[in-house]
């Protein structure tokens, strides 16, 4: 998926919220042995580079068990996206249809159908 936002095959929405929650998310102990600190940043500053980057929703609405994922919708409703992906069970199990919840295999399912 990585390699279609490069290709523009896809756009990417994304905001400072949603960037940092990404490189705290890789510095994790759990993604010690495959990406040290230095490559999460750059691959963060990577793929700020190749996102559309939009300002954070200044106000959501609780949508989710988890209201820290709350942003992520009123930010996807804001810029009016086809689908949020994410393999967040909260998001997942939110049962939302606008926008659409897609986990990573259900995108690359959709861009191998065509």
């Amino acid at each position: 998926m990585i390699r279609a936002l490069v290709d523009d095959r896809i756009e990417v929405v994304a905001s400072p919220l949603l960037l940092d929650e990404l490189e705290r998310v890789l510095r994790r102990p759990k993604f010690h042995r495959y990406v040290d600190e230095q490559t999460a940043r750059e691959f963060v500053e990577r793929v700020r580079r190749h996102v559309t980057l939009v300002d954070d929703a200044s106000e959501h609405a609780p949508v989710t068990r988890d209201r820290g994922d709350d942003y992520l919708i009123a930010l996807a409703l804001g810029e009016g996206v086809d689908a949020i992906v994410s393999g967040d069970r909260d998001l997942i199990d939110a049962g939302l249809s606008t926008p659409a919840v897609w986990t990573p295999r259900q995108l690359a399912d959709r861009m191998r159908a065509g």
